[in-house]
Parts: structure tokens; C-alpha cells; sequence
């Protein structure tokens, strides 16, 4: 719920970035005091990036469980359009009543009259955290299927050997 409404938000330039969003008093308590260490950005690169994708990166960056997936299912769902630039074709799509009766006269063609509310550049940016995030919970599920088939089939050999010596027994 906090990411959407907050998304909602930047996209109508309320919030625009992590220090917007804290009180003067809570700026220091907002983003720990991490410095530069090596391979991580300052704390002004964090500061700079708009609010959805700070959170993003700090929610999925993190993530090795994949505890946050279905927020970024609802995510997707909600802003694929407007953040992430992706058409869904099962949504009805606004007409524009100015556009001709098409030749069967039936009704007028369906045409997108909106644009995304988010630059191309930071399309990107977002497209790129979600599929990487993506690609791991991909991994992650290929991983859990063959360890879980290695242990099945060791199952079936410890089952199979089980039933050999009761017969053996017999």
C-alpha cells in the first residue's frame, strides 16, 4: 500500500525523491550513514533517485528469500503502463471519440490517448530492476526444482531398496 500510494504520488510530482518524503527532523534517521564504501554509491546518489525506484532497489536488493514478490507483482500490475512503458492488451483501452467510424461503421477504433507519465530513461531504470529480480526468483525456483527432483529420485532409490530387503526377508 505505501509503495503504491507513494508512487502515486511522484508520478503527480507530490514526492520526488527519498528527502521529500521525510520530515526535516527524520532526514537523518531516513537513509543510514553507509559512506562510500567500495562498490556501493553515496548517500547523495540515493537521496537524488526518485522515490519508487529507492525503494525498489532497497526492497529487491535485498530480497534473497523473494519474500517481496507479490508487492512487485502489484507493482507491475498497477504502473506497467505509466512507469514501466508496457502495454497490457487485456485492459479496455480508451476510445477517442474524435478519431472516424471505422469503414464498417460500427464504432470508433480504440486509441491510446495517454502517455506514460515516466521518461524513457527512467523506464529503463525500473524495467531493469524488475527484470533482474525476475531472472533471480527464475533461478531461484530452477535451483528449489532440482534439488527437490535429486530428492525425489534418492526417494525412490531408498524406497526401492527398502522393499528389496523385505523381500529378501520374506
Amino acid at each position: 500500500m505505501f509503495l503504491r500510494v507513494t508512487t502515486e504520488l511522484w508520478l503527480v510530482g507530490i514526492i520526488r525523491s527519498i528527502s521529500d518524503a521525510t520530515p526535516a527532523g527524520d532526514a537523518t534517521k531516513a537513509v543510514p550513514s553507509k559512506g562510500t564504501a567500495k562498490g556501493k554509491k553515496p548517500d547523495s546518489d540515493i537521496d537524488s533517485s526518485p522515490l519508487p525506484l529507492a525503494v525498489l532497489k532497497e526492497l529487491l536488493g535485498k530480497d534473497k528469500d523473494h519474500i517481496n514478490l507479490p508487492l512487485l507483482v502489484a507493482f507491475t500490475k498497477n504502473f506497467a503502463y505509466d512507469i514501466l512503458g508496457v502495454k497490457q492488451t487485456n485492459v479496455k483501452k480508451p476510445v477517442d471519440v474524435n478519431v472516424e467510424e471505422s469503414k464498417e461503421g460500427i464504432s470508433p477504433q480504440a486509441v491510446s490517448v495517454d502517455e506514460p507519465l515516466c521518461s524513457t530513461d527512467l523506464q529503463e531504470q525500473f524495467r531493469t530492476i524488475v527484470v533482474k529480480y525476475f531472472a533471480s526468483v527464475k533461478n531461484h525456483i530452477i535451483k528449489s526444482h532440482k534439488v527437490r527432483f535429486l530428492q525425489k529420485s534418492s526417494n525412490n532409490s531408498t524406497f526401492a531398496n527398502k522393499i528389496v530387503e523385505i523381500k529378501k526377508h520374506m
